[in-house]
């Protein structure tokens, strides 16, 4: 317990899933967490959740995947935090479509919200991570990774996964002086992303035999954030249950 007291950390997507866990775990090791999300009910409640076990977190209501928005948040932010120690870029959405179904629109929303939010959140406020010396976190998906190839309908969405990572790590080797990036990758987490809710259609794909859970993500964030961490960058971390060596 403990390990961020005095940290500053932001979660994008942090009103549900991955992101709602790895903001509240973060706040229980005593960072202030300043949460971004499009959902001001959810947010509220994840503050709720942060205030009753007497952590700290602000709501920002922010559609990220525009740069002009993470213009404007960036500066709402720097007006009232000097540095930030943990940027966690989680935001994202879930698509699949055949091949023939896939149009310009659907490919400019999936990577702006998938990859340009990254590349924007990154580019603004590594001046306030680098003052820190903190580090970023991305979150791609096993469906991302080179050496998995999922089949199915995964046409855009495993490629604006496999485009977090390669900046991931073009970030890690850029700036290794100055702040530490690395990305996880996870697997099928139980979260809010999943409209069909029967997960028995992934029964024998998992080598561990079940699915994973929400802290599953967040308590490797929190590893990645930490001092436990400190010699690690440009990592490329599946959490997947052994998913992704099938």
């Amino acid at each position: 317990m403990g390990r961020m007291v005095g940290k500053t950390v932001i979660v994008t997507g942090a009103t549900s899933g991955m992101g709602r866990a790895s903001a509240i775990m973060f706040a229980q090791e005593g960072a202030e967490v300043i949460l971004i999300g499009r959902d001001e009910k959810k947010g509220n409640e994840v503050v709720a959740q942060i205030e009753e076990i007497g952590g700290k977190a602000r709501l920002y209501l922010c559609d990220i995947s525009s740069e002009k928005n993470v213009v404007a948040l960036h500066q709402t932010i720097s007006e009232a935090y000097a540095e930030i120690d943990v940027l966690f870029n989680n935001a994202g959405i879930w698509t699949t479509f055949s091949l023939e179904e896939i149009d310009t629109e659907r490919i400019h929303k999936a990577f702006s919200t998938n990859y340009d939010s990254v590349v924007f959140m990154s580019e603004y406020f590594l001046p306030m991570l680098i003052k820190a010396k903190g580090c970023i976190i991305n979150n791609a998906s096993m469906g991302g990774m080179d050496s998995f190839v999922s089949g199915g309908r995964q046409y855009v969405y495993a490629s604006t996964k496999a485009a977090v990572i390669k900046f991931s790590k073009l970030m890690a080797k850029n700036y290794a002086n100055s702040i530490r990036v690395n990305c996880i990758c996870p697997g099928i987490i139980e979260t809010e992303i999943f409209e069909n809710r029967d997960f028995s259609r992934f029964d024998g794909t998992i080598p561990m035999g079940r699915i994973g859970q929400p802290d599953d993500v967040a308590k490797v964030v929190l590893f990645l954030a930490s001092q436990d961490a400190a010699y690690l960058t440009g990592v490329v971390l599946p959490i997947d249950g052994g998913a992704s060596l099938t």
